[in-house]
Parts: C-alpha cells; structure tokens; sequence
C-alpha cells in the first residue's frame, strides 16, 4: 500500500501536497533527486494532511503505521521543511484553486 491509501487521505491533501512541493523548490531552490524524493513527498503529505485534515494524525502515527522513518527523523524533516519554505504553508482559496484547474485541464 502507498502512503496514500494507508494514511486514507483526502484528493484535496495531494493538491496541496503538491503546492508545498512547487513551494519548496521555489523558495530554497531544492532540486529533487533520486536521492531525496521520498523524503519531501513523505514531509509534504504528512504538512499536508496537517493543514488540511480536520482530524490528523500525528508523527509518531507516520512511525508507528508506515515505519519508513523514526520519529526524530520525522520531526526533523518537518521543521527543516517549514523552514525551507520561509514557515509560510498557508495555501490560500485562490492559489488551490488555480492548482485543482490547472489539473482538470490536464487529465
């Protein structure tokens, strides 16, 4: 199982999954690699669901049902990920939906 369909998140949670990652790039110039793809996609879904979700789940949840990352690791990558992105996650209505149009356009 992915991610994804373990954690049960919402569509809504991979738009602004995405948005954080386009964010990332941007405000760091981050280059994903091969090396480091999981772990900001990982980080991104995990602010993402945060942001999003009314009930979350909480780090030591990623641990305990994914066991891709211990917890200190998680923690980590989420601070230097809000970090990264100037502690700036807020997605507003507009930018979503621009992204939720632009996405509809190509599939």
């Amino acid at each position: 199982k992915s991610v994804i369909d373990e954690m049960q998140l919402a569509n809504e949670c991979i738009m602004i999954t995405l948005i954080y990652i386009e964010k990332l790039m941007s405000t760091s110039k981050i280059e994903i690699r091969y090396c480091n793809w999981k772990p900001l996609v990982f980080t991104a879904i995990l602010l993402a669901s945060k942001f999003w979700e009314d009930i979350n789940f909480w780090n030591v949840d990623y641990e305990d049902r994914l066991g891709l990352y211990h917890l200190k690791a998680i923690n980590r990558m989420e601070s230097e990920f809000i970090s990264l992105c100037n502690y700036n996650i807020y997605v507003s209505a507009h930018k979503f939906n621009m992204y939720q149009a632009q996405i509809r356009q190509l599939s």
